[in-house]
């Protein structure tokens, strides 16, 4: 997929690097007026620039951290008992559909997984400092990481100045941002409307319940039969996931059918998308570019008249 969060991403990464111009900020969360630290959007820059900016390149970002957060919930499984213990947490978190939701799509709470995976490794094996790093990891990706920071200062609380030290490097970037703007993000916050729950902001417990659960499982060999039936239960929702309407091979092929026009001189340089205009813009500039269009192409997602040879794409 490819709609309003991997877009807002992707034109982030774009003006870190080709606009040249380095960000204190990442994306905003929600209705409210609270910034993210900008460590994802960084991570991030080298993989934009090895593919030349494609859009699709969100997917090797997940597939990346997907593959560290079962990582580290095997280590975390084998830690607390053995080979089978790490081999059932780790099968709990590949074949749980509802996860697929969340971490198999390309936008901001991506790094909350993986963080609060690791640590929960960094509490089994207690290192307060990789659970500290984790924390700090997690800041960058959603405000929910407070939760898991204020775990770990909780577990570790002989290390608080330690673990608070590395906290406050992770939000640096905003404070910063806050001293030489005069608090703007602070006022936003306490004027912005109420908070709508979501059950992604809970999110950072799904590794701590896998481990629970796997803990369960393991403590007589009848009750395999638990996990066993869940994963027999869920692989056809796992294999059989639905198209979705904002598809990023769909929408690349319509906005090339568009700009074919364009440069054949069949249509004007303006583009009009009936419906939602999530994601067309960056699509738009991506395959401008890579075409070498240079004239300006006119968006829009509405005009109460269109200009004469407008394209219209229709998602």
């Amino acid at each position: 997929m490819f709609a309003e969060d991997q877009e807002d991403l992707a034109w982030r990464v774009k003006q870190i690097v080709i606009d040249r111009k380095p960000t204190l900020l990442s994306a905003k969360f929600s209705a409210t007026g609270l910034y993210l630290p900008p460590g994802y959007l960084y991570f991030l820059v080298p993989l934009f620039m090895f593919t030349n900016f494609h859009p699709d390149v969100g997917i090797v970002a997940v597939v990346l951290l997907a593959g560290l957060t079962a990582l580290f919930i095997f280590l975390a499984g084998y830690a607390l008992g053995g080979l089978k213990t790490g081999f059932i947490a780790w099968a709990l978190y590949t074949f749980w559909p509802l996860l697929h939701t969340w971490d198999r799509i390309f936008w901001n709470p991506n790094l909350i997984l993986p963080a609060s995976s690791l640590a929960l490794l960094a509490i089994l094996k207690h290192r307060p400092l990789l659970a500290a790093i984790a924390s700090g990891i997690a800041i960058q990706s959603h405000p929910q990481a407070f939760m898991l920071a204020l775990l770990t200062l909780v577990y570790f609380r002989h290390r608080w100045a330690m673990i608070l030290g590395i906290l406050f490097i992770s939000i640096s970037p905003l404070v910063l941002f806050e001293l030489r703007h005069g608090f703007v993000i602070s006022h936003a916050l306490f004027q912005s409307p109420s908070l709508t729950f979501h059950p992604y902001y809970l999110l950072f417990i799904y590794p701590f319940v896998i481990l629970a659960l796997t803990w369960v499982f393991t403590r007589h060999r009848l009750l395999i039969i638990f996990p066993l039936l869940f994963f027999i239960t869920n692989l056809p929702r796992i294999f059989n996931q639905p198209t979705r309407p904002d598809n990023l091979a769909n929408k690349l092929a319509a906005t090339n059918v568009a700009l074919d026009q364009i440069q054949s001189g069949q249509a004007s340089p303006n583009i009009q998308i009936q419906g939602s205009a999530a994601g067309w813009h960056y699509l738009v500039w991506y395959l401008s570019r890579q075409r070498g269009i240079t004239n300006p192409i006119a968006f829009h997602e509405s005009w109460d008249q269109s200009p004469p040879g407008t394209v219209i794409i229709k998602p």
